[in-house]
């Protein structure tokens, strides 16, 4: 039980360190993170040569991390998104779509009205009508105590990789 919330940010590394890369205590917008981190896949066709690409695309994942140890303000976690959305992923003409991985661990009990904020959380936003790609936002809050994960619908599938298991 301590064991795991003392070093949660190490099981983190741990679990990613094979696909992401990481940066540690990082501001986005007026957030600091104790960690970002980033996979970057690039999908692309050619005729015969690879300097003969007709069509290329990119796929991003950010996982954005922070430990809290007070409540959670989500305004101040929808602000960061609707006003900084583009410091925090790389829009191109290759941008095909993003994920952002919001993950708080705290070592607070979360009551019902909390629970309920975390599932209905929502953030996509369109670029360029789509042409540019979208991003989507899963918003994850780990208890570090308990070991216990709550999610929005977005991440809901996700939500095991983040737990100590």
């Amino acid at each position: 039980m301590g064991f795991f919330m003392d070093n949660y940010i190490e099981i983190l590394k741990n679990k990613l360190t094979r696909y992401y890369d990481f940066e540690e205590n990082i501001y986005k917008g007026d957030i600091k993170f104790d960690l970002i981190a980033t996979f970057n896949q690039r999908n692309a066709r050619y005729l015969l040569l690879k300097e003969l690409e007709y069509y290329s695309f990119e796929t991003n994942e950010y996982i954005l991390y922070k430990k809290i140890d007070n409540e959670i303000n989500f305004t101040e976690f929808e602000d960061l998104l609707k006003n900084n959305i583009k410091d925090i992923i790389t829009v191109n003409k290759n941008h095909m779509s993003s994920i952002v991985t919001i993950l708080l661990e705290t070592s607070l009990s979360l009551n019902e009205e909390k629970i309920k904020k975390v599932n209905k959380f929502k953030f996509h936003k369109r670029f360029r009508f789509g042409l540019e790609g979208w991003v989507n936002v899963r918003f994850i809050v780990i208890n570090s105590i308990l070991n216990k994960g709550y999610s929005n619908k977005f991440g809901k599938k996700e939500l095991a990789k983040f737990l100590d298991n």
